[in-house]
C-alpha cells in the first residue's frame, strides 16, 4: 500500500513534464499560424475582452437584456459562449490592427501612468 502513492506521483510528474514539452512542441510549430496570432491579438487584450464578455453575457442572460438565464440548455449556453468568443477573437484582431493596445489597456495604462498613453501604431 505504501508505493502506490508514490507511484502516483511520479506519474503526475510525468504527466505534468510531458503536458509542458507538448505546448512548447506546439508553441514552435503553430507561432506564426493565424490561429496563433489571432489568439496573440485576444490575450493582448484580454482586459478589454473579459469586460466586454461580462457585458455581453449580462445583455444575453440577465433581465436586463433578452433575460434568458435559466430558460436554455447546456447547448444553447455553449452556443451563445462560442458566439462571444469568435466575436471577440475577431474584434480582437481587427483592433489590434489598429491600435496599440485594447481600449481598457489603453485607459489602465493612461491612469498609472498619469498621462494619456498614445492609442494609435
Amino acid at each position: 500500500m505504501w508505493l502506490w502513492p508514490i507511484l502516483d506521483e511520479m506519474a503526475r510528474v510525468a504527466l505534468t513534464i510531458g503536458h509542458v514539452g507538448l505546448f512548447f512542441f506546439a508553441w514552435n510549430v503553430f507561432k506564426e499560424s493565424a490561429l496563433m496570432k489571432a489568439l496573440a491579438a485576444t490575450g493582448r487584450m484580454a482586459l478589454s475582452n473579459y469586460l466586454g464578455q461580462t457585458v455581453l453575457a449580462n445583455l444575453v442572460f440577465s433581465g436586463i437584456g433578452l433575460g434568458l438565464f435559466g430558460s436554455m440548455t447546456f447547448a444553447g449556453i455553449y452556443g451563445v459562449m462560442v458566439a462571444i468568443w469568435v466575436f471577440q477573437v475577431l474584434f480582437s484582431v481587427f483592433w489590434m490592427s489598429r491600435f496599440r493596445f485594447g481600449p481598457a489597456e489603453w485607459l489602465w495604462r493612461s491612469l498609472t501612468y498619469g498621462n494619456k498613453q498614445p492609442l494609435k501604431q
